[in-house]
């Protein structure tokens, strides 16, 4: 029985890994080309982005904090919330043709992709030791599927509404991170237990000093670099080059896949 329901938490988790994949790589898709558009500086089209990426960064910490306090599964539901809210906004950009209410909906979307970035961290609270590696890459398969949902899910809203392009791409947006906070609700995360909640854990100064910390910084700001600047910088060298936009989410799930 126990067995169960850790493979039960596990599948939920990567369901979520699903969901928070899909919104980042619609947005990956889509949001450069929605900013080109709206944007009165075409030097700005990437700025919505840069926000999410930016966002992503500086709320990771504040949604672990955030955690202890309230528990994972609340925190999940908490970024699910708030990323909806972005999506919200983002609505009301595309709608409005206001480039800087879009550009903020991408502010709130990163809450919801910080706390996704500990779902595979929760896997580790409900899976025994043995069984805690396999649960870490059960729950990033679902990464892998959602590197194709979120393309297809822009592409499908794209023309959802004739009056306003790319409309229905972003409602689905709202969509994925709601689920993502109702699927998570069906998780059994174990709370702390006294001893652990008393624990502090090793101040963050000690943790920066170690070397494997600072590798570790140094590549994934170099991996990062690169990934992004892939992914910002296609969707417009294809529009430029007139592709059609079938073809621009097929690079970015192919890119997001690998």
């Amino acid at each position: 029985m126990a067995a169960f329901r850790e493979r039960r938490n596990v599948f939920i988790l990567a369901v979520c890994q699903m969901l928070s994949g899909s919104g980042r790589t619609l947005i990956a898709a889509s949001s450069p080309l929605v900013a080109l558009g709206i944007t009165p500086d075409q030097a700005l089209a990437t700025l919505p982005i840069t926000f999410l990426v930016l966002g992503t960064a500086f709320t990771t910490f504040p949604a672990s904090m955030l955690m202890r306090r309230i528990g994972r599964r609340w925190g999940f539901v908490v970024g699910g919330l708030v990323g909806a809210l972005g999506g919200v906004f983002a609505v009301g950009g595309v709608l409005l043709a206001n480039f800087w209410l879009f550009a903020g909906g991408g502010m709130g979307c990163s809450a919801f992709l910080a706390f996704a970035q500990l779902y595979r961290f929760a896997a580790t609270d409900v899976a025994p030791d043995d069984f805690k590696p396999k649960a870490i890459s059960l729950v990033l398969v679902g990464g892998v599927a959602g590197a194709f949902v979120g393309p297809e899910l822009a592409k499908a809203g794209i023309d959802l509404f004739a009056s306003s392009r790319f409309l229905g791409s972003y409602l689905f947006l709202i969509v994925v991170t709601l689920l993502s906070s109702l699927v998570v609700l069906a998780v059994d995360i174990p709370k702390l237990t006294p001893t652990e909640e008393r624990d502090p854990g090793r101040p963050m100064a000690e943790i920066m000093r170690q070397p494997a910390f600072i590798t570790a910084v140094v590549v994934a700001t170099i991996a990062q670099a690169d990934m992004n600047l892939l992914m910002t910088a296609t969707p417009l060298a294809m529009r430029h080059a007139n592709h059609l936009f079938a073809d621009i989410a097929l690079v970015i799930e192919w890119h997001s896949f690998a």
